[in-house]
Formats: C-alpha cells, structure tokens, sequence
C-alpha cells in the first residue's frame, strides 16, 4: 500500500566562515508550478527556519549570467598575483572603477584585464553577471547580493 509519503533531501548544506547555516535546494523553474514539490519545499523551508538556518531555492540561472561565468571560467590563468593587494589597489582609488580603469590599475594592457578577472573569479571584485561585461560596466567592492532571479522565496 502506498501513503504518499515522499521523502526529501536538500541539494547542499554549507556553512561559512562565520557559522552560519545554508541549506539550499536546486530545482527547474518549470518545477514550481507542481502544488506537491511547492508543499515539500515550504516543509523544508519552515524545518530550516526551525534549526536557524538560511534556506533557498535556487533555479536555472539566466542565459547571460551563464555566459559570463563561462566566460570567466575559461579565462581562468594561472595569475601570480597578490590578490588582496590588489584589491586593496583597487579599492582604494578614488572615484568609481569601471573594467576599463581597473585593468590600467592592475597593470594594463592584456594582463590587467587577466588580473582584473582573476579578483572578480576570486570574489574580491565584483561586477553584475547578469549583463553583458562592458568597459564601462562598474567594479565594485565587496560583492554584493539579493535580487537574484534563480533565488526563490517559499
């Protein structure tokens, strides 16, 4: 006899280096509309409110965004450089730091922008994924979150 029971078990549970709890499920967007996965993810959703945990839902991730991470991805080098120094640079230049400035900063030509890359790949720059990657498009520090279209509330 089946009860229609289901069982469950999220996709991660991380922890960062303040301690803090992220359990995270991934799933399609075309998932959500299912009434049953919606129940089972609001379940998981109040069990992790319950333990003090953050909990997400996260799906596919827009079609630019993927560009860009693959992008970066397939730049990667093997960059000799003093990461946080760098950073540091860059952060304390007066003024807003567009990809353009912050290459001659980092050195110039083809290697500033390898460098500039290998901060944003890192995490200790950061520049909006989600549009195309431009000259002009702004470096910022630290990187900054929310609003994302692949996080979904339940």
């Amino acid at each position: 006899m089946k009860t229609g029971v289901r069982g469950h078990i999220p996709d991660f549970l991380l922890r960062d280096i303040g301690g803090r709890m992220l359990l995270v499920d991934v799933t399609t967007a075309s998932k959500l509309d299912d009434p049953r996965l919606r129940a089972l993810l609001q379940l998981t959703a109040a069990t992790a409110a319950v333990l003090g945990w953050e909990y997400q839902v996260r799906t596919e991730l827009p079609p630019q965004r993927a560009r860009n991470l693959n992008f970066l991805h397939a730049g990667r080098k093997d960059t000799v450089q003093d990461r946080l120094a760098a950073a540091r640079a860059l952060r304390h230049e007066s003024g807003p730091i567009d990809v353009q400035r912050g290459s001659e900063l980092l050195g110039g030509g083809g290697q500033g922008f390898v460098r500039l890359w290998d901060l944003v790949a890192h995490g200790h720059a950061h520049i909006c994924l989600d549009g195309l990657i431009e000259l002009d498009s702004s470096v910022t520090f630290p990187a900054t979150g929310g609003g994302a279209p692949w996080l979904h509330a339940m």
